[in-house]
């Protein structure tokens, strides 16, 4: 297994291609660029203007140079074009972004696409859950094309909370490119057992989120790896048994005074669990 950082972590005191850098200097093998249009968070590449081969080709080329890898794109757009939304203008909005970043991603190195998949009010789980493999099964022809991975995670929303939910999406899609995104942190708060879980989804998984989770006024907040409820060495166990062998994906947020000091807790507290 190697480590690698979200944009979310230290991107709020490094731009991205210094923060690629960064990355390698504090211990980690990858970086997932964000995909988002969240307004001025300076996190990632802001879409669509900077979701273009030029940007993509640039901090492909920082990684290089720094010696790790992108290891993923995570299509944080998607929080706001649903591809389970009930207005087929929104769903063919988020088609076209999730086939565009199949290249993007092949030119980049990166052989997974994070998938955060919201669900309307309006519907059911199960209405939901198949507005998405309708979606995935028209998008995983251009993602088997690139020989890149489209990754559903356990984001919280009913549709894809447990580990039964994405197994469902993934065997209805029925291609090889769609696979699983397993975010322990977000299993754990919800109630699972994320070792179970890694278990119970095995050679499903093409990526893992690592943050960890405490209780707080109104509800809970994430924190840095050790400093939560996660059980990290039978996690670790676990991922060892089912025989993964790819990234620990630190998701851990930050700020400008904090980013430093959250990657390094969490990667010493990984080497302590067992990594």
């Amino acid at each position: 297994m190697k480590l690698s950082l979200h944009s979310i972590c230290i991107e709020r005191k490094y731009p991205l291609l210094e923060a690629i850098r960064r990355a390698a200097e504090l211990g980690y093998q990858g970086y997932e660029i964000d995909i988002g249009d969240f307004g001025d968070t300076g996190l990632g590449l802001h879409w669509p203007e900077e979701f273009t081969a030029d940007h993509v080709a640039a901090a492909a080329e920082a990684a290089r140079g720094a010696g790790i890898e992108i290891s993923s794109l995570c299509l944080g757009v998607l929080w706001r074009f649903y591809p389970t939304s009930p207005d087929p203008s929104v769903r063919a909005t988020a088609v076209e972004i999730i086939q565009q970043s199949a290249s993007l991603a092949a030119l980049a190195g990166a052989k997974v696409i994070l998938l955060p998949i919201g669900q309307p009010e309006s519907l059911t789980p199960n209405q939901a859950r198949d507005q998405l493999v309708e979606v995935l099964k028209e998008c995983a022809p251009a993602a088997e094309a690139a020989d890149v991975f489209l990754a559903v995670e356990n984001v919280g929303q009913a549709l894809a909370r447990t580990a039964d939910d994405l197994a469902d999406i993934v065997s209805r899609v029925a291609s090889p490119s769609c696979q699983v995104y397993y975010d322990v942190g977000n299993g754990a708060a919800q109630g699972a057992d994320p070792a179970a879980d890694v278990r119970k989804l095995g050679p499903l998984i093409k990526m893992l989120h690592v943050k960890d989770f405490a209780a707080a006024e109104g509800g809970r907040k994430t924190v840095v790896i050790g400093e939560g409820a996660v059980d990290w060495p039978s996690v670790l166990e676990a991922a060892r048994e089912v025989g993964y062998e790819g990234y620990l994906t630190l998701e851990v947020p930050s700020t400008a005074d904090t980013a430093d000091d959250v990657v390094v807790r969490s990667r010493d507290a990984l080497r302590r669990f067992g990594f």
